[in-house]
């Protein structure tokens, strides 16, 4: 996939999945390969992190639909190179502060 177009959203919006998308894969191992290599970079990677969840819930019977969800986050990890979250580990300690708008309770 190293010659394909990058893109910059990595979830679709117009397009939902649901468990019938399109016709089963006839070796879903390939799909659970990339899925399980890519769910590594959800840790430094926040933008991708819902629509590899979304992609994860086919695992049990992912079809062809699923498998172009998946390359399509693929297209844009690879537009986006070089973002992402650095992580080192250094002598002093940060703290990191983080704000939400969602309520809790």
């Amino acid at each position: 996939m190293h010659t394909c177009k990058a893109i910059h959203n990595p979830a679709t919006t117009k397009t939902t999945l649901s468990l019938f998308d399109g016709e089963l894969l006839a070796d879903p191992t390939e799909y659970g390969s990339i899925i399980g290599v890519v769910q590594y970079l959800t840790m430094t990677r926040p933008d991708i992190a819902y629509a590899i969840h979304v992609v994860f819930l086919f695992m049990c019977a992912p079809c062809t639909n699923h498998r172009f969800a998946i390359k399509h986050v693929l297209r844009c990890l690879l537009g986006a190179l070089n973002h992402g979250i650095l992580l080192r580990a250094a002598a002093v300690s940060y703290l990191v502060v983080a704000y939400s708008d969602a309520r809790l309770g």
